[in-house]
């Protein structure tokens, strides 16, 4: 896939440079385009979104892979790609597991009537917005 072709499927496009896009993240609500979309000079994909979303997150809300990303370098090493979608598959299930283990103490708390910090209820809507983001509540 080309970075022409990649960024053809997303909204908000704007053009900052020789491949280079600003666009609308498809993997959270984004009213302000935050995901930079650039090229290697090999015609790579590189992306970043600001909110803070993975390389992962955005591929899959597109219903794409990583290795649509990078299909020459996919084709000369399956194995490292195979390994780095797996690592970053068991990150987010880490992330997940602490998010819920965290609203739940959060929760408990509040239940008992315990003293909880504004920045700790803070944390605890954050991670709520990234479980509900990723499906699980």
């Amino acid at each position: 896939m080309t970075p022409e072709d990649f960024v053809s499927r997303l909204t908000n496009v704007n053009k900052r440079g020789n491949g280079k896009w600003l666009c609308s993240c498809p993997s959270h609500s984004d009213s302000d385009p935050s995901l930079s979309v650039g090229q290697t000079n090999t015609g790579k994909i590189l992306l970043r979104c600001f909110a803070g979303c993975s390389a992962l997150d955005v591929v899959t809300a597109m219903g794409l892979r990583l290795e649509d990303l990078f299909p020459d370098a996919y084709e000369e090493n399956p194995l490292a790609f195979a390994q780095r979608e797996i690592a970053q598959r068991e990150k987010l299930k880490s992330d997940i597991s602490y998010a819920n283990t965290f609203l739940n103490i959060l929760t408990s708390n509040l239940k008992k009537g315990q003293a909880v910090s504004e920045n700790d209820i803070k944390k605890g809507h954050r991670l709520k917005a990234f479980l509900v983001k990723q499906g699980v509540v």
